[in-house]
């Protein structure tokens, strides 16, 4: 069987699954992601373990159920103020993560055993996957929570099978070799443009109020998933690992199939706050 037919195959059982928690129970939902993020966190200590020993499963997990669940709480409460201050906290990890993925730093290694690197990298932005209506109600794209995370998730979804595709039918000039080698110019701007097609195709099927905030999301999740991606390669990289893990054939591991969203999610909340509020 060929690594696209796998692909296809696993990304059609799993999202299946996603989108089907989604519509049936918040909490549901909840619950699932929760399970992504115990395997996720197995996965990390694997590679961490490899670049900066030791580093203790337990410890990590303890806090990142504990930080998972608090903000899912938070959220559940429309505890909006404490979301926006750990959300601050969690921006300056991104600027550093940032750094270090355009650049050839690689002091950010050094934190991979403080157990509350896991939690910022991997719990809070799965947790903030679980946002409240109230937030996302008033990004005019559409009406409801479910509604608007698939749109983050399908957003995130498409982009990566088009950009997958763009770059191996098309690609030549690499994006960052020093990181991944595989990811190419032309298929980071293909699954942009096509990503940005399908949105303005929705867009004008389903009367979108408001265009250019809806197009700005999408960019935003684009650009932020880019990134994630290319730090997990970075942490792949050091490890001198290929993939996180096996779990789903034809993507590797849980990490390789969420490290988009590890970025773009929180930063994709911030602008619904922006746009909610109008900071």
């Amino acid at each position: 069987m060929s690594q696209i037919v796998k692909r296809i195959i696993t990304a059609v059982i799993f999202g299946s699954i996603v989108v089907f928690s989604i519509i049936v129970n918040q909490f549901v939902f909840a619950l699932l992601i929760y399970c992504a993020l115990i395997v996720a966190f197995i996965e990390f200590k694997t590679i961490a373990n490899t670049i900066a020993p030791p580093v203790k499963l337990s410890l990590n997990l303890i806090l990142g159920t504990f930080f998972y669940w608090l903000v899912f709480a938070l959220m559940y409460f429309n505890f909006d103020k404490i979301i926006l201050l750990i959300l601050f906290f969690w921006l300056l990890f991104l600027l550093q993560a940032c750094f270090t993925v355009f650049s050839k730093n690689k002091r950010i290694l050094n934190h991979l055993k403080n157990p509350f690197f896991p939690a910022l990298y991997i719990a809070f932005p799965l947790a903030i996957l679980n946002s409240n209506d109230e937030i996302l109600n008033n990004f005019n794209i559409v009406s409801d929570v479910p509604v608007m995370l698939l749109f983050f998730i399908f957003t995130i979804w498409l982009y990566d099978i088009f950009a997958y595709l763009s770059g191996i039918s098309l690609g030549k000039h690499k994006l960052c070799k020093r990181l991944s080698p595989q990811k190419t110019w032309e298929g980071l701007i293909g699954g942009t443009i096509i990503t940005i097609i399908i949105f303005v195709i929705l867009s004008i099927i389903l009367k979108n109020s408001d265009f250019l905030q809806g197009l700005i999301g999408v960019l935003i999740i684009v650009g932020f998933a880019t990134t994630g991606d290319l730090f997990e390669s970075f942490l792949k990289r050091n490890a001198k690992m290929k993939d996180s893990g096996n779990l789903l054939p034809g993507h590797g591991g849980v990490l390789d199939r969420f490290d988009s969203i590890f970025f773009a999610a929180p930063v994709f909340y911030l602008y619904c706050v922006i746009i909610t509020y109008r900071l």
